[in-house]
């Protein structure tokens, strides 16, 4: 049983929050999603017997929504929204596969905006039930699917991180990470993504760098660019992280070689005036 606060939204309930460990992974569930706690400053390499593998599940709240039929009333007219919202599913699908990236992200956050509005009581798509059901459904789904791979010899989680897992394994069980995965693809109806990596380097699960196969590099967190949602906080030290994993270049090449200021800067919202 969940109890809902003044603002409208579930409280966290106290069997959630003890972490789970899971064949030597630490993991915490909640009202958003699953989060791993073992992947604490770490770095993986793979190499001729090691393979690193970022497992997602494409649009997976959305996918869901749209698998268990999670549809808000709105008054009576939840069964058109689900035909229109599929719609968008599908074509955000079809966008990412034809690499139309701009149009993928647009679709993307339109899809879960929608989700959103589920935990929002001043909206008609306001339904806290639904909101919980799709996130425990998706860390319950996660869980069942790591306990099924780390139990294949050779198979580690290294993290995990509400819409998918990444993970370690030796090549020599690749087939069989692969069949299980296959498995719950048939079971539930999501579709898994994958992505190879050369190597990560966490800070946490919310912050890390990894570098593809192909030398392109996907950073989170801190190490992410700043874009139009966050501030930047001296972006060229990432940089100089990423380019040293990813080329091998030394990091006090990349600061010196920089000829703009941009890099350095730090901004940040203060309260309370100047200080000198």
């Amino acid at each position: 049983r969940f109890r809902i606060d003044n603002l409208g939204s579930p409280v966290m309930p106290e069997f959630l929050e003890e972490p789970i460990t899971l064949n030597g992974g630490i993991y915490k569930m909640g009202i958003g999603g699953l989060h791993s706690q073992h992947d604490q400053k770490c770095h993986f390499v793979s190499d001729d017997k090691w393979q690193i593998m970022d497992v997602d599940v494409a649009s997976y709240y959305p996918s869901i929504m749209l698998k268990c039929g999670l549809v808000p009333d709105i008054a009576g007219k939840g069964e058109r929204f689900m035909q229109v919202y599929e719609d968008l599913f599908h074509e955000r699908i079809e966008a990412k596969h034809a690499g139309k990236k701009s149009v993928a992200d647009a679709l993307k956050l339109i899809l879960n905006s929608t989700f959103g509005k589920f935990g929002n009581q001043y909206c008609c798509f306001y339904a806290p039930e639904l909101m919980l059901a799709v996130t425990l459904t998706g860390q319950l789904n996660l869980l069942c699917l790591i306990d099924k791979l780390t139990s294949i010899k050779g198979v580690e989680v290294i993290s995990a991180n509400t819409d998918g897992i990444t993970l370690r394994y030796r090549r020599t069980a690749e087939k069989r990470v692969k069949r299980v995965i296959d498995a719950n693809t048939r079971l539930t109806g999501f579709e898994y993504e994958y992505t190879p990596y050369r190597s990560i380097s966490m800070k946490d699960v919310n912050n890390y760098i990894a570098v593809k196969e192909n030398g392109s590099v996907k950073s989170k967190g801190l190490y992410a660019d700043e874009g139009l949602q966050k501030n930047p906080t001296m972006p060229v030290c990432a940089l100089a992280v990423e380019e040293y994993l990813s080329k091998g270049v030394l990091p006090e090449v990349t600061v010196r070689k920089q000829r703009r200021i941009q890099p350095f800067l730090a901004i940040r919202n203060v309260k309370g005036g100047g200080v000198q």
